[in-house]
């Protein structure tokens, strides 16, 4: 091995190139280890296709869009506003999310498990008195034995509010924030869910759910309950919790999920999006 000492100020970096290439590269054309036969060298083993992979071209902007379009319909989705009211109120965007699980769930064979999850919470937000809220999860179980007590979790938060964050009368359509969240998070079950049902090759070992939580505005009270309802339900534990919050919004590269304080956990954080490959 032969070592060279350079002053990079009076050597030009095009010069620098040149002689690394010529180190890498002598005259026989490429690097040859003289212990290594010619007739030895192969080239690299690849991997098969991966199976059941979801192309870009796969994701509905329509499916996007009208998901967006119908919550934001809902004029406010304030956690605090009417779970009753068909046409205006968060219960009206959890009924539109509903509706989108089961015809995913229906369309695979009701293996995607939908279930609206009812609690009651109390915050600064609240008035510091008990409030019901919604939570509404799409389950698909894993297949291993073992691996399915693991829960990855993909969600978005579907309640809304205005710059007076208390006022649940005023408009609060949340296109942005979050019903591209949730978008997402439905969009996902929607491509996921016919590998997992058999209708496209592989499948999943570990627990996929996606939700939409309710509460996150006043304080991440429907994502603390989203890590509490797989204990709450069977032994199982969260691997992963992707957000999705804001996604027309530009942000930081995917982190890992980790314990917010003093709040609490919060499922509101790792990456943005169903994984998807070109």
């Amino acid at each position: 091995m032969r070592y060279f000492a350079l002053r990079l100020g009076s050597v030009s970096s095009t010069a620098i190139i040149a002689l690394g290439v010529a180190l890498a590269f002598p005259r026989g054309g490429t690097f040859q280890d003289p212990a290594e036969s010619q007739a030895n060298l192969t080239g690299p083993k690849l991997p098969d296709a991966v199976s059941g992979r979801i192309l870009r071209s796969d994701v509905s902007e329509d499916s996007l869009r009208a998901t967006i379009e119908e919550l934001a319909g809902c004029g406010t989705r304030h956690s605090l506003s009417s779970w009753n009211d068909p046409k205006r109120g968060i219960g009206c965007g959890r009924d539109h999310i509903v509706a989108r699980l089961n015809a995913i769930s229906e369309t695979n064979g009701g293996r995607l498990q939908v279930v609206v999850d009812r609690f009651q919470a109390t915050a600064e937000r609240t008035h510091n008195q008990p409030v019901p809220l919604e939570n509404v999860y799409g389950i698909l179980p894993g297949s291993d034995p073992a691996l399915s007590k693991t829960a990855i979790v993909v969600s978005g938060h579907f309640d809304s509010m205005p710059s007076d964050f208390m006022n649940p009368e005023l408009d609060a359509p949340g296109a942005d924030d979050d019903a591209s969240g949730t978008a997402v998070s439905l969009e996902c079950a929607r491509l996921l869910a016919p590998i997992s049902s058999g209708q496209a090759p592989g499948h999943y070992r570990a627990t996929l759910v996606f939700a939409a939580v309710s509460g996150e505005e006043q304080g991440l009270l429907g994502g603390t309950r989203l890590l509490e309802y797989p204990a709450i339900e069977s032994d199982v534990t969260h691997a992963a919790a992707p957000r999705h919050h804001a996604s027309g919004a530009a942000r930081s590269a995917p982190r890992p999920w980790r314990p917010r304080s003093p709040r609490g956990p919060s499922a509101r954080a790792g990456s943005r999006r169903c994984r998807a490959r070109r």
